[in-house]
């Protein structure tokens, strides 16, 4: 049937017609609707031919049925190019971890020792933290608190619960602000790859099995067989912004069909019938940096987002507290898949009576030209409840952009303008260009003119050379309040794994600055110094960070742990390579373990292990496995490897003479050998501590002995003293 072979069936002739049941049509993928049928053997018969859109050759030697139906009596087929698979969440263990950031600074006569700490504790019921700064100086030590909170996540249905202090989701009306209570509401992150918003949607027919590719903005993003019918591909991948799609069908005889459409795609909007969402209760936080602890009134937020359809977005905020009530809503919207429009208005409700702003933007991004406006006016008794006053915030604001890419780099300018209750209007004016010279490098101009309360002009040119894949080199001119400087910077950066970087960077000019540091990273942490010198002195430091912990009674010393992180056993055995995504990231300890940080938490991580460390007699089930962790949390990561390590061994008896040949030798867990000439003896599956029995005419003899954690495969060992065992 259009060229694909089918399942056999029966097929009847009659009064010159071909008939063929029903259901081989329906198995086939065939839509019989409005077929006329026959009553054969009792099951319904239809008539093949093109007047029904079933047109038919027999090869009556080989008994074979040549169907052509058209495309439109076939079942439609819808392609996904975009499917989530992502493995099942790993179970968190119990532990957790001290992150430490520690600097040492000498320089004007004095020492400052500073740092920032961070207490994490993880477990199957969520995660939480506590971070701190600390400062000892001439004056004592001081210990500041920032931020303590417990984040319980559900993946399954993209939501989390957060406990302690937070941060406002925000909204129309509404600015971000920091508090301390409950947070809860939808996070996408949760589930990395979750469409959020609509991506465009292509269909097409085919008579025979085809191969479809996607263009997207020209270039090629997928590469699709679909069946013969009609078909719909879903998902298509595309860059935000408006665009083109081109399905390029091609069948088996090379006759190719061009379907295209345009787009326009932005993460502001939500695909149809989503809703994302955030409540949050608490107190609001006060001089956050400066107090550990100090709160004001309590607020209570609410931001919802619902996609009303794959175009348009509308949007709800709330806050209130005692004293200040605010409520707004908004709507996005792409038009004629050019551009995102978005439009809202709040009021508010206070001691300075009742306030009102409203919001307005246009916004088109292309890969040729992308520029916006955003505009936002309010009354100057317009406030929020976590800005409670008019002074600090603008009571009139405008925020525009441009970008032009070209073919040897890139043009952008933005322009933002604020007006102040009382104080003075505020504007600064960025221009930037980017040029690729070739593979020698990239020169970029920066530019920015303030005009405020104190007018400043800033114009920078560098000029950046790639010299590997870690090292680079940067020269720079600018031009600022100061005057005219010039500087210069050599870096190499950290690898992946274990190793160390440097950088050398020098200004001269409106501030004379000379400025060396290196680095080394291990598996325990990273050391640093840096050597510095201005007109006004000179200075050194030195930095260390790392961090301390536990996961499920196993005590670790390793990176800071920024993100989750693994503890992978294999085995018994030290030495072995550990890769996350390909790359070295450390070898097992002395018990086998190796931790594994900065993994993405919901992701899938590819960890494998190097099969080569392992002896010839482990006996490994697989080299690579897949995990996906909870946020800021441990798992466990257990390797299969059976057997143990083997070793040649080198026996002597008590009188100093060699282990005669031929004498069988024994391990603890039953396995044996047999001595060779010398006193030589091979053993596999050996722990890192053993005791072995050799069977001699006399009686039994005994050993025993460990296996150096640094013993390469297959080391010789000894000599060892075989004594005689207890009657």
């Amino acid at each position: 049937m259009n060229g694909t072979s089918q399942a056999e069936t029966l097929v009847y002739r009659r009064d010159g017609m071909l008939l063929v049941p029903i259901a081989a049509l329906r198995a086939w993928g065939v839509k019989t609707d409005g077929l006329p049928t026959i009553e054969i053997e009792n099951q319904p018969c239809a008539e093949l031919g093109p007047r029904n859109g079933l047109a038919f050759t027999v090869d009556e030697p080989t008994q074979t049925l040549f169907l052509t139906v058209d495309p439109v009596r076939l079942q439609g087929s819808a392609i996904r190019l975009q499917p989530l698979r992502l493995g099942p969440m790993a179970r968190s263990g119990w532990g957790g971890f001290l992150n430490y950031d520690l600097l040492a600074e000498h320089g004007g006569g004095a020492t400052d020792i500073s740092g920032a700490l961070e207490l994490g504790a993880f477990s199957p019921l969520g995660s939480g933290t506590s971070s701190f700064i600390g400062r000892s100086s001439g004056t004592g030590p001081h210990l500041l608190r920032l931020e303590t909170s417990w984040t319980i996540d559900d993946p399954d249905r993209i939501r989390s619960l957060r406990i302690g202090d937070s941060i406002t989701r925000g909204g129309v009306g509404g600015a971000p602000f920091r508090f301390a209570g409950l947070q809860f509401g939808r996070r996408f992150d949760v589930q990395p790859g979750y469409l959020t918003m609509a991506l465009p949607s292509l269909g097409g027919e085919a008579a025979l099995p085809s191969v479809v590719d996607v263009y997207v903005n020209n270039v090629v993003t997928a590469h699709q067989q679909v069946p013969p019918g009609p078909f719909t591909i879903t998902d298509v991948p595309v860059v935000t912004g408006s665009g083109e799609v081109r399905l390029v069908v091609r069948d088996l005889l090379g006759r190719e069909t061009l379907v295209s459409e345009a787009y326009y795609a932005n993460p502001d909007l939500l695909r149809a019938g989503l809703d994302d969402y955030s409540v949050e209760a608490g107190f609001v936080r006060r001089d956050f940096g400066q107090r550990s602890f100090a709160y004001g009134p309590f607020v209570a937020s609410g931001t919802w987002r619902h996609g009303l359809s794959d175009e348009v977005t509308m949007e709800g905020h709330a806050e209130a507290s005692a004293r200040v009530q605010q409520a707004g809503i908004a709507a996005d919207a792409a038009i004629l898949d050019l551009a995102l429009v978005k439009a809202g208005v709040a009021v508010s409700h206070s001691a300075l009576g009742t306030g009102a702003m409203v919001t307005a933007g246009f916004e088109h991004r292309a890969p040729r030209l992308s520029y916006g406006v955003t505009a936002d006016l309010m009354t100057d008794n317009y406030v929020s409840a976590g800005q409670p006053s008019p002074q600090v915030q603008a009571t009139r604001s405008i925020q525009a952009f441009a970008g032009l890419p070209t073919r040897f780099g890139s043009l952008g300018a933005s322009l933002t303008r604020r007006g102040y209750h009382g104080r003075a209007d505020l504007s600064i004016l960025g221009l930037s260009a980017t040029v690729r010279i070739g593979r020698l490098g990239t020169l970029s101009l920066i530019g920015s003119q303030i005009w405020g309360p104190q007018d400043e002009t800033l114009i920078q040119l560098t000029f950046a050379v790639p010299l590997g894949p870690r090292t680079n080199a940067s020269a720079r001119v600018s031009s600022g309040q100061g005057g005219l400087s010039a500087g210069a910077t050599l870096q190499h950066s950290l690898p992946t794994g274990d190793g160390f970087g440097y950088s050398l960077a020098g200004d001269v000019g409106a501030f004379d600055r000379v400025d060396g540091q290196v680095a080394l990273q291990t598996g325990f942490g990273t050391y640093g110094g840096e050597a510095v010198w201005t007109g006004q002195g000179a200075a050194a430091r030195l930095t260390a960070s790392g961090s301390i912990g536990m996961i499920g009674g196993h005590a670790f010393v390793a990176r800071q742990m920024t993100q989750s992180f693994a503890a992978v056993k294999v085995g018994e055995f030290p030495g072995v390579g550990v890769y996350a995504d390909n790359q070295l990231v450390g070898r097992t300890g002395r018990a086998g373990i190796a931790i594994v940080p900065n993994l993405r938490a919901f992701d899938d991580n590819a960890l494998r292990i190097e099969a080569d460390d392992l002896p010839m007699s482990a006996q490994l089930v697989s080299d690579h496995q897949t995990v996906r962790p909870a946020r800021r949390a441990g798992v466990r990561v257990d390797f299969d490897v059976g057997g143990g390590r083997d070793a040649v061994l080198l026996i002597q008896l008590e009188d100093g003479s060699a282990l005669p040949g031929g004498q069988v030798v024994t391990r603890a867990d039953g396995g044996e050998g047999v001595s060779a000439a010398g006193g030589e003896v091979y053993l596999a599956g050996l722990k890192p501590t053993n005791r072995i029995t050799v069977h001699l005419a006399t009686g039994l003899c005994t050993v025993d002995f460990a296996v150096p954690d640094h013993a390469g495969s297959q080391p010789r060992l000894g000599p060892f003293i075989c004594r005689k065992a207890a009657p």
